[in-house]
């Protein structure tokens, strides 16, 4: 009978423990599920995780990143937060499970790709129309809508309240298709005379560089496609009661 070779046996389990410990950790390599919240670090954050983020990130035409480097730095940050900005996120530049989930949903190809389109509209290239709309606020308003060919690519409307004010951001692919990002501003008020010594007014408190550092700042998005008008939220379209034909009257209709 012939007996095993001892150091032959010790080698085969050593070799299969090798090639294990490969196939396991190359799960995360080779795969696309999410695994760990990317951002921006000092010491740069790598690996083929965000090699195939990037990856993604380029073939929706997010092309300011150059190349799929593997390293998670300012260029990769700031497509990131184009698209928490459109879809609904915290625009803090982490890519989190549902952002990443968001990016490889293969659904979500094709709104991906008119966010890119849209977030790269360089305004000083349009026609500029200023409106005033002061009727429609307690302390007035207005909005610049920018013309490409008389065809309109975005719109900003500001409305000014006593307690803060609302801006809110058109950016249209076309007629039937356009985003709306809503930032809504609550100010901070003075609690006692004290806070107000030193400005020469009330209102020069509430937009001096300090308070508006106190001041509350809320996002909305949404998007209307064709008769459909949804919102987003964290990269889902949802259902909203928002008032979208009060706006578009607004826009269209002075009150001043």
């Amino acid at each position: 009978m012939i007996k095993p070779d001892k150091n032959m046996t010790i080698f085969t389990i050593k070799k299969y423990f090798f090639l294990m410990v490969i196939f396991f950790s190359g799960v995360h390599i080779f795969c696309q599920d999410f695994y760990r919240v990317l951002e921006v670090k000092n010491n740069r954050m790598y690996g083929n995780d965000i090699i195939a983020l990037q990856q993604k990130l380029i073939s929706y035409g997010f092309n300011e990143i150059d190349e799929a480097d593997g390293y998670y730095g300012p260029l990769t940050e700031g497509a990131i937060k184009t698209l928490q900005y459109f879809l609904g996120f915290d625009q803090d530049g982490k890519v989190s499970g549902k952002l990443w989930e968001s990016i490889f949903n293969d659904s979500n190809k094709n709104l991906i790709r008119n966010i890119n389109t849209v977030s790269k509209y360089k305004i000083e290239d349009f026609e500029k129309v200023t409106e005033s709309r002061m009727g429609y606020s307690t302390e007035g308003g207005y909005f610049d809508k920018y013309l490409l060919n008389n065809k309109v690519k975005k719109i900003d409307l500001v409305l000014f309240g006593e307690m803060g004010k609302a801006e809110y951001y058109f950016y249209y692919l076309d007629d039937t298709y356009y985003f709306l990002v809503i930032k809504d501003y609550r100010y901070h008020m003075p609690e006692t005379d004290a806070e107000l010594e030193g400005y020469d007014s009330f209102y020069d408190y509430l937009f001096s560089e300090e308070n508006l550092k106190k001041t509350k700042i809320e996002y909305s998005a949404y998007l209307k496609n064709g008769n459909q008008f949804h919102g987003i939220l964290e990269g889902s379209l949802v259902q909203t009661d928002f008032d979208i034909n009060g706006l578009i009257y607004l826009l269209e209709h002075s009150n001043d």
